[in-house]
C-alpha cells in the first residue's frame, strides 16, 4: 500500500492499492464507500430491492475520489522539487 502523491505531484495523501487494468497499466485504487446493487425495481413500495456488496471485496479508482486527480493528469504540470512550491 501506498499514499497518493509524491515530491514532483502533490496528493490527496489517502492510502491507495495499485492494479492493473486489463491493457496491462497500472490503476490507483481506493477503498469506496458501502456499494449497493440493484437487484429489481418494486413497483408496489416504489423502491429499488438493493443488495449490499461486502465491504473489502471492490476497490474504486482513486481518480474518481482524489480532490487533487488532476494533478495526475498527463497535461498536468511537473512540479520541480528544487524550484519549491
Amino acid at each position: 500500500m501506498s499514499r497518493c502523491g509524491n515530491d514532483r505531484r502533490p496528493g490527496c495523501g489517502r492510502e491507495i492499492d495499485w492494479g492493473i487494468d486489463p491493457d496491462g497499466k497500472r490503476i490507483p485504487l481506493t477503498r469506496g464507500a458501502p456499494i449497493y446493487v440493484v437487484e429489481h425495481f418494486d413497483k408496489e413500495s416504489g423502491a429499488y430491492a438493493v443488495r449490499k456488496v461486502e465491504p473489502g471485496s471492490y476497490r474504486v479508482s482513486h481518480f474518481a475520489t482524489c480532490p487533487n486527480a488532476s494533478n495526475f493528469s498527463a497535461s498536468a504540470p511537473k512540479r520541480n522539487p528544487a524550484e519549491g512550491a
